[in-house]
């Protein structure tokens, strides 16, 4: 809370939503996304990111860590179904 400058009642409301009230407006997955890439070049071209920056967000996306942890958690066997569906949302995420 301290970090955003917002009041913890808000940031609460955003990430978790108000039951009956208000639906969340950030939806938060541990799936790194690689495709996040093409919303960030949108970004520059709307001017939201200046388009002459020198740091190029695939530098700062690492999706072996999570693809390493799916495919362990595979291999133990435990709560198969869930995995197996992360591992097909990370490979539409990150390897099309």
């Amino acid at each position: 809370m301290d970090y955003s400058g917002q009041p913890e009642e808000y940031v609460k409301a955003v990430i978790y939503g108000i039951e009956g009230v208000y639906d969340n407006a950030m939806v938060i997955f541990l799936d790194p996304n690689k495709k996040v890439i093409d919303f960030y070049e949108v970004m520059k071209n709307n001017g939201d990111i200046d388009k002459s920056t020198q740091f190029k967000i695939e530098d700062f996306i690492d999706i072996s860590i999570y693809e390493d942890a799916l495919k362990t958690m595979i291999e133990r066997g435990g709560n198969s179904t869930l995995f197996q569906s992360l591992m097909e949302e990370f490979k539409q995420n990150n390897m099309e």
